[in-house]
């Protein structure tokens, strides 16, 4: 896929990172707002560590979600590979903290 056009809004997102900005970025529905993120990621995902959550799922998903991002799946006590949520919570905090990059 190619990517192009987008040069001064990823030089934006990527100084107001290097300030230790948080970003939310919004827009009309398939404008390319995760292409953009993803892409920023890609550039920048040596220097920053990126996951990213679909919030509309439920808080027991987007953990295992983050989870999958983070770690390799493996099998647990929920029978499709799934984490609980409480545990899982924790799990990404200690996972995170183990990882260099700049949060």
């Amino acid at each position: 896929m190619l990517f192009w056009g987008r040069e001064r809004k990823i030089a934006a997102i990527t100084a107001a990172l290097a300030e230790d900005k948080n970003l939310v970025v919004t827009g009309k529905y398939g404008i390319g707002k995760t292409t953009l993120v993803k892409e920023t990621a890609k550039i920048n995902g040596e220097r920053w560590r990126f996951l990213f959550a679909d919030f509309s799922k439920t808080p027991a998903k987007v953990c295992n979600n983050l989870l999958t991002e983070l770690r390799p799946k493996r099998a647990s006590r929920g029978g499709a590979g799934y984490e609980y949520y409480k545990g899982s919570r924790s799990l990404i905090v200690e996972l995170a903290s183990k990882d260099n990059r700049h949060r």
